[in-house]
């Protein structure tokens, strides 16, 4: 049932992806950035889905793809929405902090990285909370 389940959440993101693919040249700047974080997000699933099929060892350095993709995507989609300055110098601020963390922690990136997660996904909850 797990695996049913799994399997749906996957093929419905990329059904997802493709509904929003048909409107993109028709639609505004947030609009086409949203078709690109779920376009972004999809691969992210299918490329994990796939290497846990396929037999892999461990598909947990793609989380670190999948947050900081997420934050860039949605800082531009808010920032678009809300007409904030300051999204773009928490966007640049957020990604020295992340990169500066991989340098000197360089094996952090075959690790889950929490401090990571949690600067990006604080962030993306204030945007939404700013939008409501």
């Amino acid at each position: 049932m797990i695996k049913f389940i799994l399997e749906f959440i996957i093929y419905f993101s990329i059904f997802l992806s493709l509904l929003y693919i048909r409107s993109f040249i028709r639609n505004n700047k947030a609009f086409k950035l949203f078709t690109i974080y779920l376009i972004v997000i999809s691969i992210i699933q299918l490329s994990s889905f796939l290497i846990i099929k396929s037999g892999g060892e461990s598909n947990l350095f793609l989380s670190h793809y999948y947050f900081i993709s997420q934050f860039i995507l949605l800082s531009l989609f808010f920032k678009e929405l809300l007409k904030f300055k300051w999204i773009s110098w928490v966007l640049y601020i957020g990604l020295l902090l992340i990169g500066y963390q991989y340098i000197i922690e360089p094996n952090l990136y075959f690790q889950y990285n929490t401090i990571g997660m949690a600067i990006t996904q604080t962030f993306i909850v204030i945007y939404s909370l700013l939008y409501f």
